[in-house]
């Protein structure tokens, strides 16, 4: 059984989050949008359902 900070520990190992995806790349928001919709960038991942948090894998 995981606990709480491990589990997210996992989560962050994981998955880019948009903010930190934006500050890696040095990209606005709809410049990586853009090369998602034309396949050049990996497909944003919904997490925790329809909260509105979305993820890109790391790997």
């Amino acid at each position: 059984m995981y606990t709480k900070s491990s589990a997210c520990a996992d989560l962050h190992n994981y998955f880019l989050f948009w903010d930190d995806v934006k500050s890696l790349t040095g990209s606005p928001g709809m410049t990586i949008r853009r090369t998602i919709k034309n396949k050049k960038f990996p497909p944003s991942v919904s997490l925790f359902g329809d909260k509105g948090r979305v993820g890109l894998t790391s790997r």
